[in-house]
């Protein structure tokens, strides 16, 4: 049976032998512009695996400046743990001596913490606030 004529009996005119969708003279910008796409995309494929594979070392990485400062007082030992110099240790001790003694009041009070000399004391210095709740103080307020 022959595929190029319908039920009917007449030729079907939409499958012809050598015809294309794209008339000839337009083809070589068909396949100019198909390979501008499969190059656009394979560029892109190609630039997210590296993005995602790439690795920054920490040894190389830059130092980020600490602009935050951690009130002593009501910190607690993870929050002392993350500034420099101060470990899970030696943060456990500063919130230990703190429910022990009291608030701090000043710099100067961190020496009774053991494992805080004067280094650590300036080390600290300028990551550490000593904010004291009215309520925690044991000031009063005079009569009006």
């Amino acid at each position: 049976m022959d595929n190029s004529k319908t039920k009917s009996g007449q030729a079907d005119d939409s499958v012809q032998s050598g015809s294309s969708l794209i008339p000839e003279s337009q083809q070589p910008y068909a396949m100019a512009l198909l390979a501008i796409c499969l190059a656009a995309m394979a560029w892109f494929v190609l630039d997210q695996r590296i993005r995602q594979g790439r690795l920054v070392d920490i040894d190389d990485a830059g130092k980020i400046a600490w602009e935050m400062k951690v009130d002593v007082n009501h910190a607690k030992w993870s929050e002392l743990a993350s500034l420099p110099g101060v470990g899970p240790v030696l943060a456990r001790a500063i919130v230990q001596d703190r429910e022990q003694n009291g608030h701090f009041q000043s710099l100067d009070q961190l020496s009774r913490v053991p494992g805080i000399g004067e280094t650590k004391q300036k080390q600290l210095g300028e990551y550490l606030l000593f904010m004291v709740d009215s309520q925690d103080s044991e000031l009063t307020r005079p009569d009006d």
